[in-house]
């Protein structure tokens, strides 16, 4: 006849176990989730990476490919970015100087 506390106890162990399993499962999960999202963001990089060189080769001749509609768009949305851009590290660097404001530490 197995006591009170034996059976208590092989409850405890089974319960321990069976969780023990489950954070495995789930750490497994997690790493294989963790590496879908990392060569995801290499894939991003590639794809940010073949963006820029089509950008500069059609800057430098637009003729080497065919002119889009959706390619004119996206240089145009680009160029325009970019302009903002200048214009806001302008406005900062403007800002920096007249202030004496070292955004940088």
């Amino acid at each position: 006849m197995t006591s009170i506390w034996d059976k208590f106890k092989k409850g405890l162990v089974d319960s321990l176990n069976d969780a023990i399993d489950k954070t495995e499962e789930l750490t497994s999960v997690g790493k294989i989730k963790l590496e879908i999202l990392q060569v995801e963001h290499r894939l991003d990089e590639k794809y940010i990476e073949l963006g820029r060189y089509v950008f500069n080769r059609l800057k430098e001749n637009s003729e080497q490919l065919p002119q889009d509609a959706t390619i004119k768009k996206l240089r145009q949305e680009i160029r325009k970015l970019q302009t903002d851009l200048d214009a806001k590290e302008r406005e900062l660097g403007r800002i920096k100087e007249e202030d004496g404001i070292d955004f940088d530490s």
